[in-house]
């Protein structure tokens, strides 16, 4: 991890610039697959700097102060109340979409 976080800033130039020189050899069965994979790594290269941003963040992380035990209680607690509103928001959904479909029949 620390060579990565190193050379961040060559992975990104190097990365950057556009290929100039002999093409890529491939032989004819795996084009197809090489075909599948420019578009699946085109997300990772342009989040690259996040995704290196966060390499460097886990790095410094310690998980010595046990402040992990509360971080994580009060995540949960959060998520717990998220998931009671959305429930109730969908209740009160179906409960509108009952009473509209009863206004209509009346």
């Amino acid at each position: 991890m620390q060579s990565i976080i190193d050379s961040k800033s060559q992975l990104k130039t190097r990365l950057q610039q556009p290929f100039v020189g002999d093409f890529v050899k491939i032989e004819a069965q795996y084009h197809r697959y090489a075909a599948e994979l420019f578009p699946q790594i085109a997300p990772i290269l342009a989040d690259l700097t996040t995704h290196l941003e966060n390499i460097a963040w886990v790095k410094s992380l310690s998980f010595s102060d046990g402040k992990m035990d509360s971080l994580l209680s009060d995540l949960n607690n959060t998520l717990a109340g998220l998931q009671t509103t959305f429930q109730l928001l969908c209740q009160m959904r179906n409960n509108m979409a009952q009473f509209h479909h009863i206004d209509i029949k009346s």
